[in-house]
């Protein structure tokens, strides 16, 4: 990608973060991506200081709607980041386990680039200086520093650790087959249930949505599994489910409707 290719915007970010979780690889960024997130944020809060310094009643929607955005923009970057990290970690761990030259870094950002060969040499030390000290027969190094020369760690080493890693999984699979599964027993109904009409039990709550009726505009925004609500006009008649429809009216931004 290029410099100008990436504008970065509420809808962007969503759209990468979408990316990201639908993805098992990294996706492609900008070489710049955290550089212009920086530069998004900072003028997201220039315009939420400048909001807060007026008094009006425009200026005090623009606010509460800059705020609202501006804390979920902090919470996709958050989302975007930690992906990104566990795939890297992922990879990393994958190459020091195989040793393989194969792995695509395509992907990865400047900074990403330093913490993928720092977590490598990581996983390689730790690898070389514990497992395959113990299974030459060695105590292992309690004192491990990240300078450790990985010729250490060869072939036939590697082998009797793949090894050790299967005769781990066969002993799984023996002990799954062996021990009993426990069945729980039905739960007993009391006599005195089953004889009470339908008509008289009581309902269980299954109510997972509220209709609304909105007072108040409100802004696009995000719910806690990162799913989109919004852009609502004055007025509007929508149903929500029912932690968003309590925020909502408990804002002031809509009441309930029958």
């Amino acid at each position: 990608m290029t410099e100008d290719s990436l504008v970065i915007t509420y809808e962007t970010l969503y759209e990468i973060l979408r990316a990201e979780k639908n993805k098992e690889e990294l996706c492609e960024l900008d070489e710049n991506f955290y550089v212009n997130v920086l530069n998004y944020l900072k003028e997201k809060t220039q315009i939420l200081q400048e909001a807060s310094s007026k008094s009006d009643i425009f200026s005090m929607d623009e606010k509460d709607n800059t705020q609202v955005q501006l804390q979920n923009i902090r919470k996709i970057i958050k989302e975007i980041y930690e992906r990104r990290e566990k795939k890297i970690i992922g990879m990393a761990l994958n190459k020091s386990r195989t040793n393989s030259d194969i792995i695509d870094t395509s992907n990865l950002l400047t900074p990403e680039k330093k913490f993928f060969a720092t977590l490598c040499d990581l996983f390689d030390n730790f690898r070389i200086g514990i497992l395959a000290r113990i299974l030459k027969l060695q105590d292992p190094n309690l004192s491990i520093e990240c300078s450790m020369d990985t010729s250490e760690l060869n072939s036939s080493e590697k082998q009797k650790n793949e090894e050790t890693e299967e005769e781990s999984k066969e002993n799984v699979q023996e002990k799954t087959k062996t021990e009993p599964i426990t069945i729980p027993k039905p739960t007993q109904i009391p006599e005195q249930e089953k004889n009470i009409p339908e008509s008289q039990k009581p309902e269980i709550a299954s109510q997972t949505t509220k209709k609304i009726k909105i007072t108040k505009a409100t802004e696009q925004f995000i719910g806690k599994e990162l799913e989109m609500y919004g852009p609502y006009k004055e007025e509007e008649v929508t149903e929500v489910p029912l932690e968003i429809a309590e925020i909502l009216i408990g804002k002031g931004s809509a009441v309930e409707v029958e």
